[in-house]
């Protein structure tokens, strides 16, 4: 939000203003510090590259059990694993597109045992294989 207080000199008032506007819609479809789910979010995200959390190791971070942390989830019509797969496919995409990572390595990154069950999980998330995701979506760059 900082960056909100800045202005853009070279700017149009009216440029300014939706510039702005827009920002504020974006920041407050933000989930609030205080939400569980973003904090879950928050901890799987911290973890990328290193391994994926379970959902002991979660609860543990934030200072529940693991059943308070399902039941919680449960609340906010979401679970554990969904919330995972969305880091994830998040990141999954992201390799894609910005990087020439191959699968296995981007597999590994995402802490997926093999290529084949990553190919497999990504399959299930997008409807589409990881190389063909990546030649569909590098095009439009």
């Amino acid at each position: 939000t900082e960056w909100l207080d800045h202005e853009l000199s070279s700017a149009s008032p009216e440029f300014r203003k939706l510039s702005s506007q827009k920002a504020m819609s974006e920041l407050s479809k933000l989930p609030t510090e205080d939400n569980l789910v973003a904090r879950v979010v928050r901890c799987i995200e911290e973890h990328i590259g290193h391994s994926v959390l379970s959902m002991q190791k979660v609860a543990d971070k934030l200072n529940t059990t693991p059943r308070t942390l399902q039941r919680r989830l449960k609340e906010e019509a979401i679970t554990y694993a969904a919330l995972r797969d969305q880091v994830l496919y998040k990141h999954a995409r992201r390799y894609l597109i910005e990087t020439d990572l191959d699968m296995a390595t981007i597999s590994a990154n995402l802490s997926f045992s093999e290529p084949a069950t990553f190919n497999n999980a990504f399959k299930r998330w997008s409807g589409m294989s990881p190389g063909v995701y990546r030649k569909a979506n590098r095009n439009q760059l």
